[in-house]
């Protein structure tokens, strides 16, 4: 199944252009960037379990203004050295350079039960820091999204300028009244959804290299293609006097673009909500109520304002299963299945405020709806899934292929593998470059799950990435017969035909 429907359920539980324009003394804005190398593949993870909250705990309470956690689109992680980007937004350059202590209280409050230095540790096991650049916004079109209560743009196209000494007012100056209104327009045709162009501000001097950059936010990729074909009529129509081959020659004397970056978004914090998520028992449960730890069998889905259903996890063939607490950042779901024993259901309302652009955009901007059954509460389970990422991004496949078989030969209950985790490990690993080990992950999910239509169709999904469409036909068409209601799979298949 494609990735985005399989997180689309996963996004309205669990958590979530740059913001700009809030004042200090200064009346900047600072945004810092921190580019990080994915050093034992656990990043991602530790951003959603960890960091995502730490930030969330921070903005609550006032001290920083928003966190997002961006991949890495385009170059690859290998050409540029580092695979994710976390961009922390300021109105104080100290609350930026905020103390130890500072730190370590946010940590406290964010995660009681951790130690600062159990924190800490682990943020450095699973990264290392690229580069850490601070910018002040010079130029955009309006605030971001994020400072008028609404979410992020998905897409960022960042281009890097190097501006030579003393040229930097004309250059700023030219972006604000030549290319300025040509990405008004651009906007107003919706072929994207803001720009800004920032100054580096730390370090200071000519050597570190590009000292500005602009930056273009994105729905989506149609929007992408949109703006680049549309953008030489639109600049025509806009500035119909000018001679607009000789502004950009004139641009391209004022600075030298030495890079370009396509950031994905793929986390941030979500502004303090005045409106808060409700929480509704519709069925108390006569079992056992869920402790953290536990491992609870589940099933739900997501509607919108009018009751029409956007996703549910029976359209995957499969009940759910996940531990209580294993994803602290997950405070919908949590909260849900710990309030009720098993055979209860709640339902939550999410309003507009509190959710992610994602679930904006799939529900056109109404409250969100969902419904959360509690089917069954098991005993404490060890996934298997992410000791298996790690060899597998460690020492490869035919490494994680001996130690497989070697736990189902010698220790087979040490571990579990279910059939979603798995699959979005295959998912992950798809997204990341690394082919052949998805394929071995989907492939594992399939001879695990061989019932689910689900397994066969993200295998299909998998061959049909890498190029070799007759696996692809043909784990589709296994996938169509154990369901052959399911439209997507339908439709991927006839594209192969």
């Amino acid at each position: 199944m494609q990735r985005i429907i399989l997180l689309a359920l996963a996004l309205c539980l669990g958590v979530g252009s740059l913001p700009a324009q809030s004042d200090d003394s200064s009346g900047r804005i600072y945004y810092h960037v921190t580019k990080l190398s994915d050093t034992d593949g656990n990043l991602m993870q530790v951003e959603n379990t960890l960091m995502l909250p730490y930030f969330q705990t921070r903005v609550n309470e006032g001290s920083q203004l928003w966190h997002g956690f961006y991949r890495l689109k385009s170059p690859t992680a290998g050409q540029a050295g580092f695979d994710y980007i976390s961009v922390d937004v300021y109105d104080k350059l100290a609350e930026l350079n905020l103390s130890t202590a500072g730190q370590n209280r946010i940590v406290e409050l964010t995660f009681p039960h951790t130690s600062p230095e159990q924190f800490w540790e682990r943020i450095a096991e699973v990264s290392e820091v690229h580069s850490e650049i601070t910018y002040a916004i010079a130029g955009a079109l309006f605030p971001a999204s994020t400072t008028r209560g609404e979410p992020s743009a998905p897409l960022l196209s960042v281009n890097y300028m190097l501006v030579p000494p003393g040229k930097e007012a004309e250059y700023v100056r030219m972006e604000n009244e030549v290319f300025k209104p040509i990405m008004a327009q651009h906007v107003r045709r919706r072929a994207m959804e803001n720009w800004s162009v920032f100054e580096r501000v730390i370090p200071i001097g000519t050597d570190f290299g590009a000292n500005f950059a602009t930056v273009d936010a994105y729905a989506d990729w149609d929007q992408v293609q949109t703006y680049q074909e549309s953008w030489d009529a639109v600049a025509a129509a806009t500035h119909p006097d000018l001679d607009m081959g000789a502004q950009m020659e004139h641009l391209n004397g004022l600075r030298e673009r030495t890079r370009m970056e396509v950031w994905e978004l793929l986390r941030e914090t979500t502004p303090p909500a005045t409106e808060s998520i409700s929480f509704q028992v519709i069925q108390e449960g006569s079992g056992p109520k869920p402790m953290r730890g536990q491992e609870v069998t589940w099933s739900g889905k997501v509607m919108n304002a009018r009751g029409e259903t956007l996703f549910e996890t029976a359209s995957l063939g499969e009940n759910w299963q996940d531990i209580v607490g294993s994803d602290p950042s997950n405070t919908r779901w949590n909260t849900a299945v710990m309030m009720v024993g098993a055979g209860g259901s709640v339902q939550v309302t999410v309003p507009v405020e509190a959710q992610s652009f994602r679930e904006r955009m799939a529900n056109q901007g109404q409250p969100l709806i969902l419904k959360i059954n509690l089917l069954a509460v098991g005993p404490p389970a060890n996934y298997g899934h992410e000791r298996l990422k790690k060899i597998l991004t460690e020492e490869g496949v035919e490494a994680a292929q001996d130690w497989y078989k070697g736990l189902q030969r010698n220790n087979p209950q040490e571990y579990v593998f279910r059939e979603f985790q798995m699959n979005a490990l295959g998912y992950d690993l798809l997204e990341s470059g690394l082919e052949e080990e998805a394929i071995f992950v989907f492939d594992l999910n399939v001879q695990n799950y061989p019932d689910s239509f689900n397994t066969y169709d993200s295998l299909a999904d998998a061959y049909s990435k890498v190029g070799n469409d007759y696996y692809a036909r043909k784990y589709f068409e296994l996938a169509l017969k154990k369901n052959p209601d399911s439209a997507s799979t339908a439709a991927k298949l006839a594209e192969l035909k």
